[in-house]
């Protein structure tokens, strides 16, 4: 029969067990389904149940934060929580010392393992063949059977949870080293794999040599056989993130690995190590030292003890928990609990659960032996009370939307950068150094949003992502300051590639116009203009400032060749950056109705110097022509033959219309005449025929 349960398998190695093995520790009576269900009730993810001779086998998923779980003890510790059945331990192991011979261990890296045991056993029997039993449920749980002292050390690590490691004591020279590996050292494992150790990787070693990777797998050169007549047996503690990095480096999972990286008991290595002793006499005979303990007790994690509340428990979880039951409920994990009041209790979490840590932990604890199925379902209410929404806002979700509507891509970057990269994009300002930076590439404060947007863009160009539309909304930091900012960059084709137009990179007037299109949402964009500006990142010639009512708010330009040659941009590379708060004030929307009468067009050709600007021509204009004056459009650029040197010829039409009535002859030549009166006396514009 196979029951299906859901839940978070993470899928990395589901857990076997025998289910006759795990009756063993907890109440027998439990049929089949009604462990499966509990196992379930505990968070236990059960893949399948297998029928297998008179037991059945038991695959259980485990997430990652239950490494405690991993064992038929911590799967029953569960099982006793959840039916409040007593849980059955271990009888004591009386002391098995029958020889005073021990090897000493140093401990040279004890942030990597605080706590290492080791025990001395002569004249093992190791050719005799391991009892059927215990076999049979090495096999149920996906172990293969080798020699007996490996098969014994297997069967601790199912049963308690603690990998345990046998060397052949006549392959060691001198006392046991717990150390970094040394450069360029090598070992050949277990499985016939050689790898190149690292000075971040944690050896088991002698005088001599490296023996083991420690808490992943042993060396072919200390390994057991059945010639194995003296053995060293070890049990130790191993620091989680140290383990899960070695495996990852070189590629090796284990077993053993895949405990020490979830966490095991820094309090279990005696209990394991003389259980194993047990077996080890019992099956293979020998003779026994004494077990050795080294550790360094400042290096061990301590247990957590938390503050809980048990009022914003029932809030967190909807429901109402009395004390008494929510105390019981703690007893069965294992928790200890000292009440400072009905408000605050004091709880101190086992040595074995290292995913309990904050009140949360405690929380979801509590819901989970409670039973989700007993939080009562409630419909959820809602005020009716709709806020006012402020029309002379624009909110940073219609900027977000705006850019993302343009084809845009929002990135995220950090706000710490190299300080190279700032001081090609902004030398003009001192950043603010971090006094311990992360790494040489986040040592400074940014001052501007380009380095985060520059590294993710060629992040992307790097991966053959030509066409690139960025921005980003985030702080940037000057001494004494912080200010928010909107910040982009644009490179790559305008348009994505297609039969219906011709390839043409973006331009300066491309990025301007998306600007322009942002600052319409303000209602305000009459009062932003563009004026030419420099930039030491930008390129003389494409460069402007964004400016409202005599402030500069923003500034917009192609990347300077130099910068670009520097950080390994394209040429055309545009960026942008505008301050938040500057285009977040709008005006409040206002209906024009639409005029019954006709427009009327006249164009004007003007010769004026080359380096005066079309919004300077514009205001002017305005500012004569008055209300008749509806929009102002340039439909002609012009320099070459015909127009002499430092001179260009601008074609501006001009629409004019009247809400009253329909405009005249007469009352167009009036604005016109004015226009070019005025243009001619501030510019010295010339009509061009």
């Amino acid at each position: 029969m196979t029951f299906a349960f859901y839940g978070n398998f993470d899928g990395s190695i589901a857990m076997r067990i025998s289910e006759k093995w795990l009756r063993e520790w907890v109440d027998p009576s439990l049929t089949s389904q009604e462990l499966a269900e509990s196992l379930t009730m505990a968070g236990l993810e059960i893949e399948k149940l297998e029928p297998a001779d008179d037991d059945h086998i038991l695959e259980i998923g485990l997430t990652p934060n239950r490494g405690d779980c991993a064992s038929v003890m911590g799967m029953a510790r569960e099982l006793a929580a959840i039916t409040g059945s007593p849980l059955h331990d271990l009888p004591p192991i009386d002391a098995l010392q029958s020889i005073d011979e021990r090897l000493t261990a140093d401990l040279l890296a004890t942030e990597k393992c605080a706590r290492y045991v080791g025990c001395v056993i002569r004249g093992v029997d190791n050719t005799r063949t391991t009892p059927r039993w215990l076999q049979q449920r090495l096999e149920k749980s996906g172990i293969a059977s080798l020699t007996p002292i490996v098969d014994i050390t297997n069967y601790v690590m199912l049963e308690l949870g603690q990998p345990l490691h046998a060397f052949d004591l006549s392959c060691l020279h001198g006392g046991i080293q717990v150390r970094s590996a040394k450069p360029d050292e090598t070992l050949e494992l277990l499985d016939n794999t050689v790898v190149n150790l690292s000075e971040d990787d944690l050896v088991i070693a002698d005088h001599e040599k490296a023996l083991a990777l420690a808490g992943i797998m042993g060396g072919l050169n200390s390994a057991v056989s059945e010639n194995t007549q003296d053995a060293f047996l070890e049990s130790a503690f191993f620091e989680p993130v140290n383990i899960a990095l070695t495996s990852r480096r070189h590629t090796v999972s284990t077993d053993s690995s895949y405990r020490f990286e979830r966490g095991v008991d820094p309090m279990l290595q005696k209990s394991a190590i003389k259980r194993a002793i047990q077996l080890i006499v019992e099956i293979c005979g020998g003779e026994v030292g004494p077990v050795n303990e080294t550790l360094d007790e400042k290096q061990l994690p301590s247990a957590a003890v938390i503050k809980l509340r048990p009022r914003r428990l029932n809030k967190v979880i909807g429901t109402t928990i009395e004390p008494e039951l929510l105390h019981t409920i703690f007893t069965r994990l294992n928790l200890t609990v000292d009440k400072q009041g009905d408000e605050h209790w004091l709880v101190q979490c086992p040595s074995y659960r290292f995913d309990l840590k904050i009140e949360e932990d405690l929380i979801e604890e509590a819901a989970r032996l409670y039973g989700y199925n007993h939080i009562p379902a409630q419909q959820l209410s809602a005020s009716d009370h709709l806020p006012l929404v402020d029309q002379h806002k624009v909110d940073h979700y219609a900027i977000l939307s705006f850019f993302k509507a343009l084809g845009y891509q929002e990135v995220i970057t950090y706000s710490f950068v190299a300080e190279k990269i700032q001081t090609i994009l902004n030398p003009q300002h001192q950043a603010i150094a971090l006094s311990n930076p992360v790494s040489n590439e986040m040592a400074v404060m940014r001052t501007n949003l380009w380095s985060g947007l520059i590294n993710a863009a060629l992040h992307n160009l790097n991966r053959q992502v030509s066409r690139l539309r960025l921005f980003e909304l985030g702080s940037c930091f000057h001494i004494g300051d912080e200010r928010q900012y909107i910040g982009g960059l644009v490179t790559g084709p305008v348009y994505p590639e297609q039969w219906g137009s011709d390839r043409r990179s973006v331009d300066f007037f491309d990025v301007k116009g998306d600007i322009q299109q942002l600052l319409a949402i303000t209602h305000r964009s009459v009062e932003f203009t563009f004026e030419k500006s420099d930039h030491p990142a930008l390129h003389p010639q494409r460069c402007a400032l964004i400016r409202c009512h005599n402030r500069t708010v923003g500034i917009l330009g192609a990347i300077h060749p130099y910068a670009a040659a520097q950080l390994e941009l394209p040429t055309e590379t545009y960026l942008f950056e505008l301050q938040l708060n500057e285009i977040t004030t709008a005006n409040k929307p206002v209906f024009e109705p639409i005029s019954r009468f006709p427009s009327i067009r006249r164009d004007l050709s003007l010769l004026v110097d080359q380096h005066l600007t079309v919004d300077e021509l514009i205001s002017t204009i305005k500012a004569t022509a008055g209300d008749l004056l509806e929009d102002v459009v340039i439909f002609d650029l012009y320099q070459g033959k015909g127009v002499q040197a430092g001179k260009k010829s601008i074609a501006l039409g001009l629409i004019l219309q009247d809400f009253s009535r329909t405009l005249t002859d007469e009352d167009v030549e009036k604005i016109l005449t004015a226009v070019i009166a005025a243009l001619k006396r501030q510019y010295q514009a010339e009509l061009r025929i």
